[in-house]
């Protein structure tokens, strides 16, 4: 862009006679056009003056189409949520009942056993050798006892001199004694037989080893764990409810069990509620629950955690309720980043009022908020866009849609055909 240079300077440069110096012109240039850019952005950037006159209101909002449902009193069943887990209803980890060598181990991981089975066997040379001595002694003890009766017998009938009162006592108290050492011996020979059987260990329960801790030639002593068993028949779940939940639950109440997690509806059974421990555990003060599934389901397995439901039901009108709760849509509640809020339709404007949710079923909400009573409108349509004051317009709802739909040809509110012009706003220029 070329830049003129202004008149006043080329007659002096032509009194002179002299031009001007290169470096001069430059600057001149560079400063005439700081000032016309000066100029431009002066003139471009300044604000229009307005053409409202002084004093004048600001216009209203437009009105917002909203759709309304009533607050109403009631009861909702809610479903209480706990993490619960699944257990076998009998489980062992067997020991040994002897010291010994295992000399035979008939189970491993994963086996399925019957009750009575043979498990595990330790060495019992020890304790037949301690029962065959017990009985050789036993059958010496037999025969002098029966030695004993036949001398009381021969005695019990002589009279004095022939034999004297002490001694015929003596004959008696030798009977009575081999008894008793007959009788000790009979016990003796009990236990070393109850002894031989712990020798061989057998499944107290129809199930699955779970787990193998010893092999052949290992050393065992009494109390040590040798094999684990489960029973895949019969599953418990035990789950820790709050105190939230007592005086809810009862025995004979049916729950609903989901895999924990699980989204798929095939993941899901019932359960019986079998057992409530009536006290708070002192440190977690939550109340143990026991469940019985009602079916086995090939998904359900011991060990794994459950989500358990259970329903709640709560009377916005029942003794113990909370105090003002109403039951709302679940589309009126507008979640925020500090709490939840209805718009409660008062006088053709929204009005929001903060509430705290205490339980939700399906479409229907529990809620308490200050100034929110049975029979007030509330938007559930529209009322995220909604500004404090901003005036509503208020579209029919569903039912009064379908009532219109529903109205007789004869009705004088249904439009006739050739009405249809007349009901048509009319266009600007007609």
């Amino acid at each position: 862009m070329t830049i003129l240079q202004p008149d006043c300077a080329q007659p002096a440069a032509r009194a002179t006679g002299r031009s001007i110096p290169t470096s001069q012109r430059r600057a001149l240039k560079l400063l005439l056009s700081a000032c016309a850019l000066s100029g431009l952005f002066a003139t471009g950037c300044a604000e229009p003056e307005s053409t409202a006159p002084a004093g004048a209101a600001k216009p209203a909002p437009p009105p917002v189409l909203v759709t309304l449902d009533t607050v109403r009193a009631g009861s909702i069943t809610d479903g209480w949520t706990f993490l619960g887990r699944v257990d076998a209803a009998l489980a062992a980890e067997i020991g040994a009942a002897v010291s010994g060598h295992v000399l035979s181990v008939r189970a491993r991981e994963g086996d399925t056993v019957d009750k009575g089975a043979i498990l595990l066997t330790v060495d019992s040379a020890k304790t037949r050798a301690a029962l065959a001595a017990a009985r050789a002694r036993r059958g010496g003890l037999e025969q002098s006892l029966s030695f004993s009766k036949r001398q009381f017998e021969r005695v019990k009938s002589l009279e004095y001199p022939t034999i004297s009162e002490p001694e015929r006592e003596r004959y008696e108290r030798e009977m009575v004694d081999l008894e008793a050492q007959l009788a000790t011996q009979e016990a003796e020979l009990q236990r070393l037989q109850v002894e031989l059987n712990q020798h061989t260990l057998r499944a107290p329960f129809a199930g699955v080893v779970r787990s193998r801790h010893v092999d052949p030639g290992a050393w065992v002593n009494v109390g040590q764990p040798m094999l684990g068993l489960v029973s895949l028949d019969d599953l418990e779940i035990h789950v820790d409810v709050s105190d939230s939940l007592a005086g809810r639950v009862e025995v004979g109440q049916t729950v609903t069990v989901r895999g924990a997690g699980a989204v798929n509806a095939a993941l899901e059974t019932s359960a019986e509620i079998a057992g409530v421990v009536g006290a708070l555990d002192p440190e977690t003060r939550t109340m143990p629950v026991r469940l019985t599934p009602s079916e086995r389901p090939d998904w359900l397995l011991a060990g794994m955690a459950v989500d358990v439901e259970f329903p709640v039901t709560i009377d916005s009108q029942a003794a113990g309720a909370a105090e003002g709760a109403v039951i709302v849509s679940r589309d009126a509640i507008i979640q925020g980043p500090v709490g939840s809020r209805v718009v409660k339709h008062v006088d053709g404007e929204g009005v929001p009022i903060s509430v705290e949710i205490l339980g939700r079923a399906g479409t229907d909400m529990l809620v308490r908020g200050d100034g929110l009573i049975p029979g007030d409108q509330v938007v559930v349509r529209g009322n995220e866009r909604l500004r404090p004051g901003q005036p509503l317009k208020v579209a029919p709802s569903g039912r009064e849609q379908a009532g219109a739909k529903a109205s007789p040809s004869g009705d004088p509110a249904a439009p006739k055909l050739g009405d249809r012009a007349a009901s048509e706003p009319k266009k600007s220029g007609s």
